[in-house]
């Protein structure tokens, strides 16, 4: 009887868990925001601008990424 109701709970949080990334991913295409992998990134642009003397975080904020996304690039 314990392993059936724990299988139940399971079962019931797999359903939920399901509910949750559906309405995650609905509330954030209605907001505009991207899904998924991120876009590629512009070697020559980024190259170009560390050339002319750019730091790494001003490149960062006109290609509008993260320092660290930049970096492994």
């Amino acid at each position: 009887m314990a392993l059936l109701m724990l299988g139940t709970f399971s079962e019931m949080e797999l359903i939920f868990q399901r509910e949750r990334r559906a309405s995650a991913r609905a509330s954030r295409e209605s907001s505009g925001k991207s899904w998924g992998r991120a876009r590629e990134i512009d070697r020559v642009a980024v190259l170009a601008d560390l050339n002319d003397g750019m730091n790494v975080m001003k490149v960062a904020a006109n290609l509008a990424l993260s320092r660290g996304g930049l970096s492994k690039s």
